[in-house]
């Protein structure tokens, strides 16, 4: 299995290749859960933002800026695809969910990560005052 990184030049070009979810004048298909999960978690204490990527890496839906949507949603898929990669050579069936904690800019931060058959759902969280 060959990983694919992607990058802002190749997340351009596959999206001109493909026709836009939003190109007719409808709305991307979203499920009702990953709506209703986009509301109810962006209004959680230390949420940052919450975004809905699909299989390609392309954002759906978010509450993220569009610029960090874009560009966090390809690192998304791609990590994601490193996970799948993982998880075949470790064995360890499906991975459905992932907790990334990191140091950003000084601060403690997490990042939540469902992975869904053709949809991954990420959730950034400060973790200011839990510990």
């Amino acid at each position: 299995m060959e990983v694919q990184y992607l990058t802002f030049e190749n997340i351009e070009r596959r999206s001109e290749q493909r026709e836009s979810p939003t190109a007719k004048g409808s709305e991307p298909v979203i499920p009702a859960a990953f709506k209703s999960a986009l509301e109810n978690l962006s209004s959680f204490k230390g949420v940052e933002g919450v975004l809905a990527v699909d299989d390609e890496g392309f954002p759906l839906q978010s509450t993220l800026k569009i610029e960090k949507a874009e560009a966090l949603s390809a690192f998304i898929k791609s990590f994601a695809t490193q996970i799948e990669k993982l998880s075949e050579e470790l064995d360890l069936g499906d991975v459905r969910f992932v907790t990334i904690d990191a140091e950003i800019n000084g601060q403690n931060k997490e990042i939540l990560l469902a992975l869904e058959k053709d949809m991954y759902l990420c959730v950034l969280r400060s973790k200011a005052g839990e510990e």
